[in-house]
């Protein structure tokens, strides 16, 4: 049996005891720490999984709102803002919306 201190009273205590046995102290659950951090690790992914996502599905729903204004005149005489699949892209987008 693993042993360590107490945070409260600093005495020897086993390591999966739930409560001090000196000062009385109950310590969390094990699997608690490693349920809070993996909370909040996830969050951040679950939060821009569900942004990309609901881009995706306003983009194929409303394929006009997605066209920008530049994609009208991609290219002038310094610098094409787009490469030639995005405005093969763009193409058969504005196509599609037009047919409608």
């Amino acid at each position: 049996m693993a042993l360590g201190n107490c945070s409260a009273c600093g005495k020897e205590v086993a390591v999966n005891a739930r409560v001090c046995p000196n000062c009385g102290k109950v310590s969390p659950a094990p699997g608690m720490l490693m349920a809070i951090v993996t909370v909040f690790v996830s969050l951040p992914f679950l939060a821009l999984g569900a942004l990309l996502g609901s881009m995706l599905i306003k983009a194929m729903l409303f394929p006009s709102a997605a066209v920008p204004e530049a994609a009208s005149s991609v290219c002038n005489n310094t610098a094409c803002i787009y490469s030639d699949a995005e405005n093969a892209v763009w193409s058969s987008i504005k196509r599609r919306t037009r047919a409608r």
